[in-house]
């Protein structure tokens, strides 16, 4: 599958983001790229899906495989639950500790990141307001939690976003 998405026309993996993405805002981005013929930028933004770097994802705001928005972090939540499910000896009743900061963003990723644990089954951890990334590690450290995820990008530029496990 990998291979076959690799060499799917752009136009097609345009498509196939729009028939995932049920958020109006990066739908538009989307459907505007496609009607301006922008295949550069859709290749930028779709081509390649954004991956693990050190403790997690970090990437610009915006629509795409390769960037942070709503979609991305459903689907990192969704891989990210079924596997701690399934490595963690029980993970659903030791549960997941989930935090956010201030950035745009982050307190939506942060409840959508919530979800997609509790669909499988987790005890959620969640933290309502504001919070400081340490707060997360100590959390899963006190609480004995499976794993734990603060959606923040620290110190990186303001259109980004992180999504730290």
């Amino acid at each position: 599958m990998k291979g076959a998405y690799l060499t799917l026309p752009i136009a097609r993996l345009a498509e196939r983001w729009l028939s995932e993405d049920k958020d109006p805002e990066t739908r538009g981005q989307i459907e505007r790229l496609l009607a301006a013929n922008d295949e550069d930028t859709l290749e930028k933004l779709l081509r390649n899906r954004i991956e693990f770097g050190t403790a997690g994802l970090r990437a610009r705001m915006e629509a795409g495989y390769s960037r942070l928005n709503r979609l991305t972090v459903i689907t990192a939540s969704q891989g990210l639950a079924a596997y701690v499910a399934k490595a963690v000896e029980g993970a659903q009743q030791r549960g997941v500790v989930v935090g956010h900061d201030h950035r745009h963003n982050s307190a939506a990723f942060a409840r959508l990141t919530a979800r997609a644990f509790l669909r499988l089954g987790f005890h959620v951890y969640f933290y309502p307001g504001l919070g400081l990334t340490p707060e997360v590690p100590f959390a899963v450290k006190r609480l004995g939690a499976a794993c734990g995820v603060m959606i923040t990008a620290s110190h990186n530029p303001k259109d980004d976003n992180g999504y730290k496990v």
